[in-house]
């Protein structure tokens, strides 16, 4: 996370370019990881609601980070 913060302006791209080879064995997966990846990335200090935006960009975020 630290580096994210670094990152600053480049934060984003610098996500992107990190998980471009992330590979979940579903692309729906995939996508999933890369927007919330982004998500976080453009706001490192807000709580996940306000991160995200939106409730569904929420909900995956929440589902994504559950330990199972």
């Amino acid at each position: 996370m630290q580096a994210i913060m670094e990152a600053g302006t480049e934060s984003v791209e610098w996500v992107r370019q990190e998980l471009a080879c992330a590979d979940l064995h579903d692309k729906r997966l995939d996508r999933r990881l890369l927007k919330t990846a982004e998500h976080f990335a453009k706001s490192p200090s807000l709580p996940i609601k306000e991160a995200c935006g939106n409730w569904a960009h929420t909900q995956v975020a929440r589902r994504s980070t559950r330990r199972r």
